[in-house]
């Protein structure tokens, strides 16, 4: 399960990274149309949403492409430069008011957004009131907030960012599918649309964001299938352990940061699915070590619910 249907690369070792930063851990991806899918059955309420065909995988950017690269170019663009540089946070914070069909469909020979794409960015279903998304975002919100009430709400961000955001400062391959022409929407080679909200993580570390959710809406070259469309949700949720800052030996603070994740998570999904049965199986991610994912047992098979892990310390 380490890279399965991911076309994952290799574990990274992280022997020789800094140990000297505070501990964290990441909620990663967790798919909004999924759980509302899923609570809709549990619990007997109907949210008008396709069951998916087979278990999702909800890892931003890991997702396996093959049918998209068979038909479509593979044209990659570089990494950004790794130079110090102002934190650059994705503008405007807010997509309110963005007329997204001038902001999307620019000529540049890198461009690839089509007018379809254009016309799903800016809809936030998941700030529409009543909707199957904003109800799922809300019950998840208030469980994290509930419980610490430091968690911060971010889901305005804009969905425009820039490939440094998306691939490289979570330590990404160069020559990772996802950053191909034929996997991401590019509006050209410096900006692109957002395919997961890890995108964002960087940008609110840097803004002092210790604690936080952030959800939107993401965008993926997929071929469109009963469990697969170009455009979805995710949500994001990341904290930084401050009470672990400056403990060196990794062997200690990771049991603590792990203990605390999966408390987390074991928890929210009880209070969104009710006492249901869970596992949890061992992952990889580039940007998170320990990783993992958790499954429930739902519909006579297991379904796999979220992804997350320790983030890696450079990050």
């Amino acid at each position: 399960r380490l890279s399965k249907g991911r076309g994952s690369p290799g574990r990274r070792s992280t022997a020789s990274m800094a140990r000297n930063q505070t501990p964290a851990f990441a909620l990663v991806s967790l798919s909004l149309a999924a759980y509302a899918h899923a609570f809709s059955t549990i619990s007997g309420k109907t949210a008008g949403l396709v069951r998916p065909r087979k278990a999702l995988s909800l890892m931003p950017g890991l997702r396996s492409h093959s049918t998209t690269q068979s038909r479509v170019s593979t044209r990659s663009f570089p990494a950004a430069a790794r130079t110090a540089r102002p934190l650059m946070m994705s503008t405007p914070t807010t997509t309110t008011g963005v007329d997204w069909n001038k902001e999307l469909l620019i000529d540049s020979p890198d461009n690839n957004v089509t007018p379809y794409i254009s016309n799903l960015v800016g809809r936030d279903l998941h700030l529409v009131k009543g909707h199957p998304l904003n109800i799922i975002k809300t019950k998840i919100e208030d469980y994290f907030c509930n419980r610490d009430a430091a968690f911060e709400r971010k889901d305005s961000l804009n969905p425009v960012v820039t490939p440094e955001q998306c691939f490289d400062d979570l330590l990404i391959p160069l020559d990772h599918q996802t950053r191909r022409f034929s996997d991401t929407y590019y509006l050209d080679s410096t900006r692109l649309l957002r395919t997961h909200t890890s995108a964002h993580q960087t940008e609110l570390l840097r803004a002092g964001s210790t604690k936080f959710l952030c959800t939107g809406d993401v965008y993926r070259r997929d071929e469109i299938d009963a469990s697969h469309y170009p455009a979805f949700h995710q949500m994001e949720g990341v904290k930084i352990m401050d009470e672990l800052t400056g403990m060196t030996d990794r062997d200690a603070w990771v049991p603590t940061c792990e203990a605390d994740l999966k408390s987390h998570l074991e928890g929210m999904i009880d209070s969104i699915f009710g006492p249901v049965q869970k596992r949890w199986i061992e992952a990889y991610f580039p940007f998170t070590d320990p990783s993992y994912e958790l499954e429930i047992f739902f519909n006579d098979e297991w379904l796999e619910v979220l992804g997350g892990g320790i983030i890696q310390q450079p990050i």
